[in-house]
């Protein structure tokens, strides 16, 4: 990770150096010290360091998805942070109720899952946020005696500036008794997030991991 300190003295340098070659080149300055100053913040945002996983959980990953979309951070952000909207990209969600502390930060959010096909009642499932960074990503970890089995778990989203927009991130750490099948629920419901932001955002699913 570079050092803020170094990033500004690299960001200084870089608008008068733009500064200097827009006069010369006939280039409006202020377009392209706005474009400089634009990148440098991206390049802070993705600098920012995610926590160390072992941290949180002993577990090992068991399900990754990756997906490029076309769209800046702090427009996927809008609707990744915002847990409340979990909904408008999970198609077994009913809704989700996020609870904030009396400072405004995020503490924990329950999941109401749809009924399924054989159940005439839907699931909730408590998780307390563990880390939450805004325009970076969000961990969290489900309540003690949950109804999916899980223990030691972790669930983590992180968000990145790439060239065609944003790479998002979402791992999944967890222990379970019937590992199997959780595997196979968390590869569904990851791939259903992921196409319901590709075809938001535009972009592609560029990589898939299940633990074997």
């Amino acid at each position: 990770m570079i050092p803020c300190t170094v990033l500004s003295r690299r960001a200084l340098i870089l608008v008068l150096a733009t500064a200097v070659t827009g006069s010369c080149t006939g280039a409006s300055p202020d377009l392209s010290i706005k474009s400089t100053i634009k990148e440098v913040h991206a390049m802070k945002d993705a600098n920012k360091m995610i926590p160390p996983v072992s941290s949180f959980t002993s577990a090992p990953l068991r399900n990754r998805l990756r997906v490029e979309l076309k769209a800046p951070v702090s427009e996927v952000w809008a609707l990744i942070g915002d847990l409340s909207r979990f909904p408008e990209y999970s198609s077994g969600l009913e809704k989700v109720v996020a609870t904030h502390d009396a400072s405004g930060a995020l503490t924990e959010y329950v999941c109401h899952f749809k009924p399924g096909e054989n159940n005439g009642e839907g699931i909730s499932h408590r998780e307390k946020i563990r880390w939450y960074e805004p325009n970076r990503g969000y961990a969290s970890s489900g309540e003690e005696g949950n109804a999916f089995g899980l223990s030691n778990d972790l669930n983590l989203v992180a968000v990145e500036p790439s060239e065609e927009g944003t790479i998002l991130t979402w791992d999944e750490y967890y222990d379970a008794e019937d590992l199997d099948s959780r595997r196979a629920d968390y590869d569904q419901a990851l791939m259903d997030i992921g196409e319901h932001l590709r075809r938001r955002f535009g972009g592609a699913i560029v990589g898939r991991y299940v633990d074997r």
